[in-house]
C-alpha cells in the first residue's frame, strides 16, 4: 500500500479531482505511512481556495467519523488550506471539531478556523463562546 501510496504522489496532478479523491482515500488507511504520504501528496496538489466542494466534502467525513485522530487532525488542515476565506462549510466543519474528544483534533480545528475566519467575523465570538 506505501508503494502504491508513493506511486499517487508521483503520479498526482495539482488541482485533478481523480488525483485528489486517490489521495484522499490513502490518507484513510490503516498504516500510518500511507496517511503520512497522502497528506503531503494532497497539501501539494490541493485545489486553490474554495475551488473544491467536493473535496471538502470528503474532508468533513473524515474529521467527523475517522477514529484516528491523526487522520482527523490531518484532514482539518487540510480544510484550512481548501476552504475560502469564510466559507461556510470549512467553518462548519473545524467549529464541530473543537467538541472533539482529541486534544489535538480540537486544536488543528481551532487552526483552521484561524485559516478560514476574515478579521472582524462577527460569527467567530459566537462559534468560541
Amino acid at each position: 500500500r506505501l508503494q502504491a501510496a508513493d506511486a499517487v504522489q508521483a503520479l498526482a496532478v495539482p488541482n485533478d479531482l481523480c488525483s485528489i479523491r486517490t489521495a484522499t482515500v490513502a490518507l484513510a488507511d490503516s498504516d500510518c505511512s500511507v496517511r503520512s504520504t497522502a497528506f503531503s501528496t494532497l497539501k501539494s496538489i490541493c485545489p486553490p481556495r474554495g475551488q473544491c466542494p467536493e473535496f471538502l466534502t470528503e474532508l468533513a467525513r473524515l474529521v467527523g467519523t475517522h477514529a484516528e485522530a491523526e487522520v482527523r487532525a490531518s484532514a482539518l488542515e487540510l480544510v484550512g488550506q481548501a476552504e475560502m476565506f469564510g466559507g461556510t462549510q470549512g467553518i462548519n466543519v473545524a467549529a464541530a471539531a473543537l467538541q472533539d474528544p482529541d486534544e489535538s483534533v480540537a486544536s488543528a480545528g481551532l487552526a483552521a478556523l484561524r485559516r478560514l475566519w476574515q478579521r472582524g467575523d462577527p460569527d467567530a465570538i459566537r462559534i468560541l463562546a
